[in-house]
């Protein structure tokens, strides 16, 4: 994904790429979950793992830019699906 140049290639390529995020994020909502919990199914899986570490840093780049990607009402399974995902024992335990 291309999200740091939403703010340092200028406001007109920065619309153009907020778009092609925008529309990465309306693909996996619609094929990569589906009706699916997580990515592979039921359970979580490696696809998740590393998908996870794409969302945190959209995450971030919302925060630097002030550019609101994941809202909840355009991609209401992928919202799920990060709930879904930090509730996962093994993800949300915290070491000792």
């Amino acid at each position: 994904m291309r999200m740091e140049i939403l703010y340092s290639r200028g406001e007109k390529h920065g619309e153009e790429d907020k778009k092609e995020i925008l529309e990465m994020l309306r693909s996996i909502e619609e094929h990569g979950l589906g009706e699916k919990k997580f990515l592979g199914g039921d359970t979580i899986g490696l696809a998740d793992l590393a998908f996870f570490v794409v969302v945190h840093w959209l995450g971030v780049i919302e925060d630097v830019t002030g550019v609101k990607l994941l809202e909840a009402h355009k991609f209401p399974r992928l919202v799920a699906w990060i709930h879904d995902f930090k509730e996962v024992g093994v993800i949300k335990e915290k070491p000792a």
